[in-house]
């Protein structure tokens, strides 16, 4: 409001002074400037953002896999002869070799059993060790047998015929009874042994 004009006025009168209305909180609120929030990131940014940090983690993840992985030693490959003996026998192939192997010792002892039971059938008598060894004799007394059916499969090159003693790699044979000749004693028995892969026994005995 401006300075009262007094001039003019009668003397003793007091000039009137305009009363202001009453100003509510509505009007209040109108007046007041309108205050918000300022504004915040569009959605464009936001996806922005979001792709960045989720190809900063994939990139970090990756470095992290490749990392460790750089650190895992690395095992030589190790061959079959690279191996120790008793891992070369525990291998697949060496199973099916030890089957065969073992079918093929049953199957000589069950050829040899028979040439010695079709001879004693014919003399009455078992060949002594030495008989049975002697290539001669088995031309003349055990025709069909094959020579290599003597051979343990995994015997040495140089190996022929039949040992008197049981160990592996060969096939034993002992006519029985002891020291029987077939000429002062007869043999009445005998015993056919085999070491398997296994390192059990596969024995024929006489049938008669």
């Amino acid at each position: 409001m401006g300075e009262l004009d007094v001039q003019g006025t009668d003397a003793g009168v007091v000039p009137e002074v305009p009363v202001l209305a009453p100003v509510g909180n509505e009007d209040l609120t109108a007046m007041m400037p309108p205050m918000g929030l300022p504004p915040g990131p569009s959605k464009k940014t936001f996806l922005i953002v979001a792709a960045a940090l989720v190809a900063v983690a994939l990139i970090g993840g990756a470095l992290f896999v490749a990392t460790q992985r750089n650190d895992t030693p690395v095992s030589p490959t190790t061959t079959k002869n690279d191996m120790p003996e008793q891992s070369r026998q525990d291998t697949p192939t060496s199973t099916v070799d030890d089957k065969a192997n073992d079918a093929e010792r049953k199957a000589d002892l069950q050829l040899l059993q028979g040439q010695i039971e079709a001879h004693y059938a014919m003399t009455g008598e078992y060949p002594t060790f030495a008989q049975i060894n002697d290539e001669a004799f088995r031309a003349n007394n055990m025709k069909g047998l094959d020579p290599q059916s003597l051979r343990d499969p995994e015997a040495d090159e140089d190996t022929s015929g039949l040992s008197a003693t049981p160990e592996a790699g060969v096939y034993a044979y002992k006519a029985s009874p002891t020291g029987c000749d077939n000429t002062e004693t007869a043999c009445t028995g005998y015993t056919l042994l085999a070491f398997l892969s296994t390192g059990d026994t596969y024995t024929l005995t006489a049938l008669n």
